[in-house]
């Protein structure tokens, strides 16, 4: 029985060290951002905020959650550019690590993580 429970944690410990793996880094230019960035359904990227202040900002129609190093959701909030008048999503985070998940396919026309600085 001992052996047993001992087979079934070493295999959750692989199987969670497999899927904290399977995350990716978003493919930031030195600016913070990518443009037209192609997503599919269920990828997945970390982002790893070193600052106490920063944002991310999507512009497009490509459906996304973010989420806490614990696995809490955080809100995606309306923007409008002030010239143009395009919609874009943004997500306010802290310093911290995120799960950034993709809920539906599309083409990012623009993604950045931005940091406030003083």
């Amino acid at each position: 029985m001992k052996s047993r429970l001992a087979l079934l944690a070493a295999a959750l410990l692989l199987g969670s060290a497999a899927h904290a793996g399977s995350l990716k880094k978003l493919p930031l230019d030195d600016t913070g951002c990518a443009e037209n960035l192609h997503l599919k359904k269920g990828q997945r990227y970390l982002l790893d905020i070193r600052s106490d202040d920063a944002m991310l900002t999507v512009d497009s129609n490509v459906g996304f959650t973010v989420r806490t190093a614990k696995g809490r959701r955080l809100p995606s909030e309306l923007g409008h550019d002030g010239d143009s008048g395009a919609a874009f999503r943004f997500v306010e985070l802290g310093k911290g690590r995120y799960t950034f998940s993709v809920t539906q396919s599309g083409t990012v026309n623009r993604i950045c993580v931005n940091v406030a600085t003083n």
